[in-house]
């Protein structure tokens, strides 16, 4: 019990109150079947809560008197408000998580249903007088309140729902070790259809692109993840004849491989259209033309990896989003408006500014006098005009 609220403790301290929400939660809601106050004695309060509080609670309370405003925008905007608003616009319905869940399970999708039900009718652990203990159970009451949880929240990211997993692979590994070899030989069966299926969105996929560039980048990523799903596939068709013939983990271990190999091509498909996301081209670029004295700005935009790769910050104009505390804190390092950067541009000195595609024209007819030296379907990048 120690080790949980070490471990909980450190949970905090990486994403911070959700690392309570999601085992108190899971610990509540195992208590109710069937309730027994019992249970919540063995989690060792007496001495588990104070360590817990030495590990957590030294580092919030330090940062939050040397930043008195950290405490109501850390805890009260990033949590509460976060959960229950759609303020950073990362809106979904309730089924947002459906999908992220079916894929992420692949190629266990139909496997995990009957695993879901044995796992909560698995029997538990006796111990003396204590009260039996079943972990299937609590592994299956945590994996359902993660989704819900973050499914009713008004901020959705996919890999939101990512605890989920661990417990999930521990139930559906639980039920293949007792399933019979042709039961589970009929339920990866199916699976091998969708893996064709994603072959031919992949197949597909470039040509949704509206420009060029974007359709060479997702064509040379469809190429990889074409290879990962077919290959899937392949071993899917040979693992149904080897569970058919009894041969059990042959079948399990190839699978496994399988899937496994496959997200890693697929991993490696999505980094051919990494220059749409990330800003590791952009970087190289603006690093060739700027000086030591050189003015960054970003417009209408912020790209979370530039400073990292210029090893400098940058000062963004009319761009708020999750920035508001820190551009009330230091104003100077903000522009509120494209007026106001227009009249800093026009300084003395060399400057460099990330844009938007949309905005080359509105900043040309304002009279703005700059060369484009970086341009992608996303961003561009100008630096200004010196004077000859």
């Amino acid at each position: 019990m120690l080790g949980f609220w070490i471990g909980m403790a450190g949970a905090v301290l990486s994403k911070s109150l959700i690392g309570i929400v999601l085992p108190a939660a899971a610990v509540f809601l195992y208590a109710l079947w069937p309730f027994d106050w019992r249970r919540w004695l063995r989690l060792d309060w007496l001495r588990g809560l104070p360590l817990f509080l030495l590990i957590s609670a030294p580092w919030f309370a330090l940062v939050s008197w040397r930043n008195p405003e950290f405490a109501h925008f850390h805890f009260i905007h990033e949590h509460f408000e976060r959960f229950l608003t759609t303020g950073h616009h990362r809106v979904g319905d309730w089924y947002y998580f459906v999908p992220v869940l079916l894929l992420g399970v692949l190629p266990w999708l139909f496997a995990m249903f009957p695993a879901l039900l044995s796992a909560w009718q698995a029997p538990g652990i006796a111990r003396g007088q204590e009260p039996v203990f079943r972990p299937l159970r609590f592994l299956l009451l945590y994996s359902m309140f993660v989704f819900v949880f973050f499914s009713k929240s008004g901020s959705k990211l996919p890999h939101y729902i990512l605890p989920m997993f661990p417990p999930l692979a521990l139930m559906i590994a639980v039920w293949i070790r007792h399933a019979q070899s042709r039961w589970l030989a009929w339920l990866t069966l199916p699976v091998m259809p969708l893996a064709v299926a994603l072959c031919y969105l992949l197949w597909t996929l470039p040509a949704s692109r509206d420009d060029a560039f974007s359709r060479r980048l997702y064509e040379a990523a469809s190429i990889w993840g074409i290879a990962g799903f077919a290959m899937l596939s392949l071993a899917l068709l040979v693992a149904f004849y080897l569970l058919r013939a009894n041969r059990k983990w042959a079948g399990v271990a190839l699978i496994a491989v399988a899937s496994f190999t496959c997200m890693e091509l697929v991993k490696h498909g999505y980094e051919r259209v990494s220059p749409l996301q990330s800003s590791f081209a952009l970087a190289r670029s603006v690093a060739a033309e700027m000086q030591p004295q050189t003015r960054l700005y970003t417009v209408h935009n912020y790209e979370q990896g530039l400073p990292y790769y210029l090893k400098r910050t940058l000062t963004m104009v009319d761009y708020v989003d999750e920035f508001e505390l820190g551009q009330q804190q230091e104003p100077q390092k903000y522009l509120p408006t494209v007026g106001e950067f227009i009249t800093a541009w026009r300084l003395p000195g060399a400057a460099i500014a990330i844009i938007q595609p949309g905005d080359e024209a509105t900043l040309a007819a304002a009279g703005l006098e700059f060369d484009v030296f970086h341009r992608d379907p996303v961003r561009l990048a100008i630096r200004k005009k010196q004077a000859t």
